[in-house]
């Protein structure tokens, strides 16, 4: 009795053994889920061949380079701007194209029909002409970003320079002072503004009291150490002319150009 009840466990344990591969194959597949198709990569905008453009300055900071030196660097907001007009040879003697920066100007009657024309929709603050040999590759409305400049690029940076005011000679032209002890009273006065009875005048040019600062300055060969497009900033090496907020004209400097 004992090796019958043996036998028909065995029998029970391979039909179940045999069983089982049948329901795995009945049961049904998975079904996968279906791949979502891949997002297609934005078109690229057509980097522009302008030679320069029209910023802002930001302020000044500092980075490290890859060898871990420190390096003062000016942040300025580099764009976007817009081309209003551009001006060639035939139509206006010279090869340039005008550039518009920034918004909340009120303009007139002629000003907004000159944008219009250019089928800029904000007027623009400010309007600045950069010479270009080859003006027609623009076109009006055309958009100009900060990637017209890369990292190792010399540029030059015009602006008008902080003002200080009306200063004496010390401080406008680093003269030397007088005494100060002995009964002195010339500290910081001028001194001779020239001879007497020959030349009998003071020569143009005699560096004098008056005012400092304010004035248009150019910059060359800073280098462009680091270029965000997407936030229009660039940062460059060392300062440039013009206080927070000041307006400045970028170019590049071509190779061999002092």
């Amino acid at each position: 009795m004992a090796e019958e009840k043996a036998k028909a466990k065995k029998q029970e344990a391979k039909a179940e053994a045999k069983a089982k591969p049948a329901a795995k194959a009945e049961a049904k597949p998975v079904e996968k889920a279906e791949a979502k198709p891949k997002a297609e990569p934005k078109p690229q905008a057509k980097k522009s061949s302008l030679p320069g453009l029209l910023g802002r300055k930001l302020g000044m900071t500092q980075l490290f380079d890859k060898e871990g030196r420190l390096i003062p660097v000016t942040v300025i907001e580099a764009g976007p701007c817009f081309v209003v007009q551009k001006k060639t040879v035939e139509t206006d003697g010279y090869n340039a194209v005008q550039l518009g920066f920034g918004k909340g100007r009120n303009v007139n009657g002629p000003l907004s029909g000159h944008f219009e024309k250019a089928k800029v929709s904000a007027a623009p603050k400010y309007l600045r002409e950069i010479r270009m040999e080859k003006a027609e590759e623009c076109s009006p409305g055309e958009e100009i970003r900060a990637d017209v400049f890369a990292e190792g690029d010399m540029i030059s940076a015009t602006g008008t320079s902080i003002g200080k005011g009306t200063a004496g000679t010390v401080k406008r032209w680093h003269f030397g002072r007088g005494p100060m002890t002995h009964g002195s009273k010339s500290h910081r006065l001028p001194g001779s503004i020239g001879a007497g009875t020959t030349p009998g005048r003071v020569l143009k040019g005699t560096k004098m009291s008056g005012r400092l600062g304010a004035k248009r300055v150019t910059v060359k060969n800073l280098k462009v150490v680091k270029v965000d497009p997407e936030k229009n900033v660039l940062l460059v090496a060392g300062p440039v002319p013009g206080p927070k907020n000041g307006l400045l004209v970028l170019e590049k400097r071509l190779s061999g150009e002092k």
